[in-house]
């Protein structure tokens, strides 16, 4: 009995001790947040470079990182990730590292996932074709040199023409009114002068790469201009206009148009709406000597038909352009991150449109900490709404995603879900105290909520801040407890009144507040005057005690387990082994007989 004894006293220290730890150790939880890269963006390497690829999350606990390429885990012996700030570094990069990343950061209460990072490889190529092709015109005469078959570039080229030799010695000239290069690459001539042709050059149509700051020429011209008769004016005529543009809203549009004719003619761009563009306008932009137009920052209703107009001293002549405004998936609302108290209600939302009278986007794919949901899921709601009822502390901090994809892109959110444990009063002072003159009376508020958070307490007299200066009145406050003492001994019996009315705590933090009240009154004159009137507030006890009571249970279960495993224990061995005691059968029983007795004479009875 002795060693169950002890052992039963071991077993309530060390769950004591177990509870006293837990409280020791604060249980703030945060679930993890990308905060690097936070918008989509494409960038570039060199074969052989090294790159790197930036991430950097917060969240209690630290999270740990993990990498994605085109949509899969991508773990490697030639890339290694920060464990710090999750940043991803290539070393020697080739074709094989081109691709789109996202970096997710894991803690224990979820996986938070950046935006896409998309990584292209530098390339330019040189033209094919290295040859030349004859071209002869007539003096006065309008030309167009094709720039035929470019290479890819990565990224996208410029271009721009040059005079070259054998020797591939190139030198640029600068467009001018009467010459210049649109956006396919052709070089166009408004009208040809003799000196155009220049013996042991060639025009070379050259594609600029950014990147590499290389030049590749191809697309050779072996121009002849012989002189022409009388003045060669002429109206104008059309060399290239922009048929149908596609302009993305927030991004830049261009329209261009080239006319030969001479004297070189004069563009006038007009809008939608038929009016003149000129250059000082802020939406607009003329540029390249009139021939292009460049819309800037794009709307919906940049959309319709634009008109250049070309003139000169031989006639006019109009041209249209077509703008197609559209777009990828355009956010209205996305989610956001939120942090509630436990049991609150919850919704994400998840509500996207694409341009006008474009294609509504495809509805939206909702991801759970990086995992992907099933449309019919019972917390989705008409495809747009993630909402989650009363949500625990325990099971519902998370992450979640939304990916909205339509012909043009996607676009892609990700937010939290962090849930508080609430602002729990422990003692508050009673709903109404009476006072005498000659009374000190003690308002007292105390609170605890959740670890990650302060409380701040906020005390009103009367729906007004009360102050250290209020005659009759003070105030102390910690973290954890707010006291108003309330002292008439200085104060007159005609200026009671002073000090009584409704006291309010306004207890808070930046998600949650809570207010206790009490309204202190003048005493009645048939009530005797008592010493206090502050009174226990056992609700308030019974919630201070709540988290204990979970404790007091457990040991007491724990306790009951072990006495009932121990009392089993010796009925067992004293039914296996009886030592002095005789169990009577039955046949013993009906024949009166006492085996105690047959012991103590030596012999027994037969049946």
């Amino acid at each position: 009995m002795k060693m169950l004894t002890t052992y039963l006293s071991r077993m309530v220290v060390i769950l004591c001790c177990g509870y006293a730890l837990s409280q020791d150790q604060p249980d703030v939880r945060v679930p993890p947040t990308v905060h690097t890269p936070l918008f989509a963006r494409t960038d570039y390497f060199n074969t052989g470079s090294r790159f790197m690829v930036p991430c950097n999350a917060t969240g209690t606990p630290h999270p740990k990182y993990t990498w994605h390429k085109d949509g899969a885990n991508f773990t490697s012996d030639y890339i290694s990730v920060n464990p710090v700030n999750g940043s991803l570094l290539v070393e020697a990069a080739t074709i094989r590292e081109e691709g789109t990343y996202r970096c997710l950061a894991t803690n224990t209460w979820g996986t938070s996932v950046s935006q896409e990072v998309e990584m292209l490889l530098i390339r330019g190529n040189r033209f094919d074709d290295l040859g030349s092709r004859a071209m002869t015109k007539v003096a006065g005469e309008s030309a167009s040199m094709e720039c035929l078959n470019p290479p890819e570039s990565v990224p996208v080229g410029s271009f721009a023409w040059y005079l070259t030799d054998d020797d591939d010695k190139q030198r640029s000239f600068t467009p001018t009114k009467r010459y210049g290069v649109d956006e396919t690459g052709t070089l166009h001539f408004a009208y040809l002068e003799v000196g155009d042709r220049i013996d042991g050059k060639l025009y070379a149509c050259g594609l600029h790469n950014a990147k590499t700051d290389n030049i590749y020429l191809g697309s050779k011209v072996d121009l002849t201009v012989t002189p022409g008769s009388g003045t060669g004016d002429s109206k104008p005529r059309r060399l290239y206009k922009t048929g149908v543009k596609r302009g993305f809203i927030g991004k830049s549009a261009i329209l261009e148009c080239f006319f030969g004719g001479k004297p070189v003619p004069d563009v006038q761009w007009y809008d939608k709406y038929n009016n003149a563009i000129f250059p000082n306008n802020t939406h607009f932009s003329i540029e390249d000597y009139g021939r292009r137009v460049k819309i800037l920052n794009v709307t919906d209703y940049d959309e319709g038909t634009y008109t250049c107009e070309a003139s000169n001293s031989q006639g006019r002549l109009k041209e249209t352009s077509f703008l197609n405004v559209t777009s990828r998936p355009i956010w209205v609302e996305s989610p956001l991150s939120q942090t509630v108290v436990e049991g609150s209600n919850v919704t994400f939302n998840c509500i996207s449109k694409g341009a006008d009278r474009e294609n509504t986007p495809s509805p939206p794919i909702w991801y759970q900490n990086g995992e992907q949901l099933p449309q019919n899921d019972k917390r989705i709601i008409d495809f747009t709404k993630f909402r989650l009822l009363h949500v625990s502390r325990d099971t519902d901090i998370m992450n979640v995603q939304c990916l909205v994809q339509n012909e043009f892109g996607s676009i892609f959110q990700d937010a939290y879900l962090n849930i508080l444990s609430p602002i729990t009063i422990q003692s508050r002072p009673s709903p109404v105290i009476r006072v005498v003159p000659g009374d000190v009376k003690t308002l007292s508020v105390s609170a605890v909520t959740d670890p990650s958070r302060t409380l701040v307490f906020r005390w009103t007299f009367n729906n007004e801040d009360i102050r250290q200066s209020h005659p009759g009145i003070s105030l102390r406050s910690n973290d954890t407890n707010s006291v108003v003492t309330i002292n008439t001994t200085n104060v007159s019996p005609e200026n009671l009144d002073s000090v009584l009315g409704l006291y309010a705590c306004v207890v808070s933090h930046d998600v949650q507040h809570v207010v206790v009240s009490a309204d202190v009154m003048r005493m009645p004159s048939t009530t005797e005057p008592t010493t206090t009137e502050m009174q226990p507030v056992t609700e308030g006890i019974r919630e201070a005690a709540t988290t204990s009571m979970w404790w007091v249970l457990a040991v007491v279960l724990g306790l009951l387990l072990v006495v009932g495993s121990v009392v089993l224990i010796v009925l067992v061995l004293r039914h296996r082994y009886p030592k002095r005691v005789y169990l009577l059968e039955k046949k013993e029983l009906k024949n009166k007989l006492d085996p105690k007795r047959d012991l103590e004479n030596d012999y027994f009875q037969t049946l």
